[in-house]
């Protein structure tokens, strides 16, 4: 089964022969699509790099087979589908919908981080002594420095994900104001494990950096 950066299919509790708990994060299709090309644009290592560095922006999402992978995903379909160049359709999004329902038990947004953090320690017990953020990719422009006619095109091209990303968002909604209390506690927790040392934060985010690489290059092999 392909991996794709690091992202696992639903339907992993099949294989399993314990219960399984399942949990994801979304994030905004639009502002996926511009880090995705910068992303391959800036590393050399990239498998694709030689060929996006001859397009732009929009001839990239136009031109990538990698569209709509997040509902994908989250629909699991067959084992031999292809998760990355495959089709997405009606039924693919309403089965992605219904996974989301019915078998995770916590669905996070990507911009909303922190709650999602804060939404994990209540749901799993998690422990989180230190915490650091930083960004990956330097130097790629911020969604709404991108052409309002590009950024139209990518949400056509990921019309399924830009629904499933809003689903998300409605689901998220509802946990956060389920927990609202406990959410606004566990935020001042983890704004005090965020007071690290300049030092520990260098630390934890070369850290961070060297793990989210070798699971890049491990989904491309």
């Amino acid at each position: 089964m392909k991996v794709f950066q690091g992202h696992m299919p639903f339907g992993l509790h099949r294989t399993l022969p314990k219960m399984a708990a399942y949990m994801t994060m979304l994030r905004d299709p639009v502002d996926r699509g511009i880090s995705e090309y910068y992303y391959a644009l800036s590393r050399m290592v990239h498998p694709e790099h030689r060929t996006i560095k001859k397009m732009m922006l929009e001839e990239y999402i136009q031109m990538t087979p990698y569209a709509n992978v997040q509902t994908k995903l989250i629909a699991g379909l067959d084992p031999g589908y292809d998760f990355l160049g495959g089709d997405c359709t009606d039924a693919t999004l309403s089965l992605a919908k219904e996974n989301l329902t019915k078998h995770f038990d916590l669905v996070g947004l990507t911009e909303r981080f922190e709650e999602t953090l804060a939404l994990a320690k209540i749901k799993f017990g998690w422990k989180i002594r230190n915490y650091a953020a930083f960004n990956v990719t330097k130097g790629r422009p911020k969604k709404d420095q991108v052409p309002s006619e590009v950024r139209a095109a990518i949400a056509e091209r990921y019309q399924y994900d830009m629904q499933i990303y809003d689903y998300a968002v409605s689901l998220f909604n509802a946990a956060i104001a389920r927990n609202r209390d406990r959410v606004t506690e566990e935020l001042r927790s983890i704004a005090d494990a965020k007071k690290v040392s300049r030092p520990g934060a260098y630390y934890f985010r070369a850290a961070s950096a060297v793990r989210k690489g070798i699971s890049r290059i491990h989904s491309y092999i």
